[in-house]
């Protein structure tokens, strides 16, 4: 998980509506993906055809705003083959696969959408942030960052991790939290990396980490995998 130092307007997007549900074993966690969101007519004639949707959220990435969409081309039990979309003047201006965006590490075939927010960086423009969780023991968490950069949109940030939490905090800091499972029992109590990350030229960098001393319940960060510390502000699953 995440921090970043700086000063900011938090503002947040809600996905209470689309939130997955969970159901605990002596084996894990079974993720039931988010609901299907019926979309606007314009939105649909933007995006390919036969995706199910996740998300449709108006943000203001760039002066005069925009549309992201989540969306999957897979099957939803198993590969969703997730997308995040951006929907401009009736124009799909962006399109991030995040089977290729995670490519290198060899995950995102199988995770399905979680929570969303944004945010208002030091430089004074405004993020998105995504969270992704794996189908099945539900332990892996991704996070996918989106700017506006010159006119374009870009993946400004992304990051697996397990069992994690984006942390942006009212102190002007950004937290990841990531748990290091350790041994066999993935939802067992386990100690967490918790790195600082700093705001520059467009993106995170980790700037401090530590281990925590403690083994701590994994469940506290993976079910709100992003946390916006601010009275004002809120993330819903």
């Amino acid at each position: 998980m995440i921090r970043c130092c700086a000063l900011f307007l938090l503002l947040c997007i809600g996905c209470s509506s689309l939130g997955q549900t969970a159901t605990f074993s002596p084996l894990g966690v079974l993720i039931k993906p988010a609901d299907k969101v019926e979309a606007p007519a314009e939105i649909l004639a933007a995006i390919p055809k036969k995706v199910t949707v996740r998300l449709v959220k108006l943000t203001r990435l760039s002066s005069d705003g925009e549309s992201v969409v989540i969306y999957d081309r897979g099957d939803q039990n198993y590969e969703p083959h997730t997308h995040i979309a951006v929907i401009r003047n009736g124009k799909r201006v962006a399109d991030f696969s995040i089977i290729k965006l995670f490519e290198k590490q060899g995950v995102g075939d199988t995770y399905e959408f979680f929570l969303a927010a944004q945010f208002t960086t030091p430089d004074k423009q405004n993020a998105f942030i995504a969270a992704f969780r794996n189908i099945g023991d539900g332990s892996g968490t991704l996070f996918v960052l989106l700017i506006n950069r010159q006119g374009q949109y870009i993946v400004s940030w992304h990051k697996a991790a397990s069992q994690a939490q984006f942390r942006v905090r009212k102190d002007g800091g950004y937290q990841l939290w990531d748990s290091d499972e350790g041994d066999d029992c993935v939802w067992c109590a386990h100690h967490y990396e918790v790195s600082d990350y700093i705001w520059k030229n467009d993106t995170l960098f980790r700037r401090l980490h530590h281990d925590t001393k403690d083994a701590l319940d994994p469940s506290q960060f993976s079910e709100t995998p992003i946390e916006i510390e601010d009275e004002s502000s809120k993330s819903a699953p």
